[in-house]
């Protein structure tokens, strides 16, 4: 056989979640179907940036983290989007892409906040990226912003809350929009996706127990009077649940409490108008003014996040092993004395 010299040029590289098509002038060699990892005469594709963050979604949702594997999953897909379901290798992505991408999400009139939210999600998987497959980190988000700005105030004053709370509401739904918000507010902020889940064992010798469903965190609060009569408006007998908001356990639990979560939400914008407040009532506006309230009554700063479960700042972190419990109690009792005198 005579020897045939060709002049190679590769046109393109089509990268996707489905198929890795390369062709070479004109001619396609090899798709992503037809790779055998006992064929050692055809490469491996590399690790892609989509395919790993869809990866860390589904992690995340196994561990029960579902609303961070749905950020992920909105991230990639605002991602994706943009490079026209084409993937990219991990080690291929750069400073001048992401600040395209920045580009075009500023072009879409997204807030600040918004755009470094995004960012920040493509950081944390690009980062776990480069550690799991032990590739070079090109520091890609170097030229992109990344912090957090200052946003509207959320948190009320407790004379506010109180009016909220002797609130004259016309129906049940409405009443039941209060009451979870009070609830919120009683229990240090608690987020509604931990109220929707409470049962009934949660609570246990004058306190309640459970473990915040977007970190992991144990807390515990103590069970007051105030907390126990909401919890008798609403709680349906036949039910393991504290409140009427997931009614099935059937794998659909998520659906149930975003779709309560929503017409909560509604329903406390109208409860505001009716208070005469301008504010975006929400129930997160609950976790806001506890806090708020915490530090008008001059309780360590540190104090008041632990409090809240926060534990990622350093001085919380400094100040966790003398922390105790009791400690946590009285600066809620000290709240809910303001507000319930």
């Amino acid at each position: 056989m005579s020897k045939i010299e060709l002049d190679l040029r590769i046109n393109g590289i089509d990268i996707s979640r489905q198929e890795l098509v390369i062709t070479i002038n004109g001619y396609t060699l090899i798709s992503r179907e037809s790779v055998r990892p006992e064929d050692d005469t055809i490469a491996t594709p590399q690790a892609e940036l989509g395919a790993f963050m869809i990866e860390e979604s589904c992690r995340l949702a196994a561990s029960h983290r579902e609303r961070s594997a749905e950020i992920y999953k909105s991230v990639w897909r605002q991602f994706m989007q943009w490079r026209d379901d084409r993937d990219i290798a991990i080690d291929m992505v750069d400073a001048g892409m992401m600040e395209q991408f920045e580009a075009h999400l500023r072009s879409r009139n997204l807030s600040l906040n918004t755009i470094s939210f995004n960012m920040r999600v493509l950081r944390s998987c690009y980062n776990k990226a480069i550690e799991k497959y032990r590739l070079a980190d090109k520091q890609p988000f170097k030229r992109v912003y990344t912090g957090i700005g200052q946003t509207d105030k959320r948190a009320l004053s407790i004379e506010t809350i109180k009016k909220i709370k002797e609130c004259k509401t016309m129906n049940r739904e409405e009443e039941f929009a209060r009451d979870l918000f009070m609830f919120s507010f009683y229990t240090r902020g608690m987020s509604f996706v931990d109220i929707a889940y409470l049962k009934r064992d949660n609570i246990k010798n004058g306190n309640l127990h459970y473990k915040r469903r977007k970190t992991g965190q144990s807390i515990t609060v103590k069970w007051e009077p105030c907390m126990q009569d909401i919890v008798n408006r609403h709680a349906l007998p036949s039910s393991c649940y504290l409140f009427p908001i997931i009614h099935v356990s059937n794998g659909k639990e998520r659906n149930q409490y975003r779709g309560c979560q929503n017409k909560v939400n509604k329903t406390l914008k109208n409860i505001a108008a009716r208070c005469g407040m301008h504010a975006n009532l929400t129930m997160y506006v609950a976790r806001h003014s506890w806090a708020n309230a915490a530090k008008a009554l001059n309780h360590p700063l540190e104090l008041i996040s632990y409090g809240m479960g926060h534990t990622s700042t350093k001085t919380t972190k400094i100040y966790l092993n003398s922390i105790n419990m009791s400690q946590i109690d009285q600066l809620n009792s000290s709240i809910l004395h303001e507000l319930l005198q």
